[in-house]
């Protein structure tokens, strides 16, 4: 009877080794996924972080900019629109050879420009270089 007494000893001593090998492996394999899964969740938070304070800003820049240029065409395109007035206005009243081009001294090419500017124009260092149309009273 000793022998199979023996047997079972190293069958319960084999099945105690198997489940506390098993429990190891066990707790190697979550503390390693558990290791895992916190470094990602510290990468999130940090490209989280990076989105927020620069790529935010930065689209908040953006439709500004695509704002502003909406404004601008808007702008120009009244712009344009009063023109087409002004120019069918003259040629309906015969006065096409009022509507000219005033350039600043800069850029002058036909002549000095009259001295004193119309209501409303602009002169000085921002106006130097740019081409003005004007009307001039009849």
């Amino acid at each position: 009877m000793s022998a199979g007494f023996s047997h079972n000893i190293n069958i319960v001593n084999l099945l105690a080794f198997i489940s506390s090998t098993g429990t190891l492996v066990d707790v190697l394999v979550g503390g390693w996924l558990t290791s895992h899964n916190q470094k990602r969740e510290r990468q999130t938070s940090f490209f989280r972080q990076q989105l927020g304070e620069f790529y935010g800003p930065m689209l908040a820049m953006r439709a500004e900019v695509l704002a502003k240029s909406e404004l601008r065409l808007k702008i120009s395109g009244a712009a344009g629109a009063a023109l087409q007035g002004l120019v069918a206005d003259a040629r309906r009243g015969g006065g096409i050879g009022r509507i000219g081009v005033k350039r600043s001294p800069r850029n002058s090419r036909h002549g000095p420009v009259r001295s004193t500017p119309a209501h409303g124009a602009i002169t000085g260092p921002q106006a130097e270089g740019r081409s003005f149309l004007t009307v001039s009273p009849e």
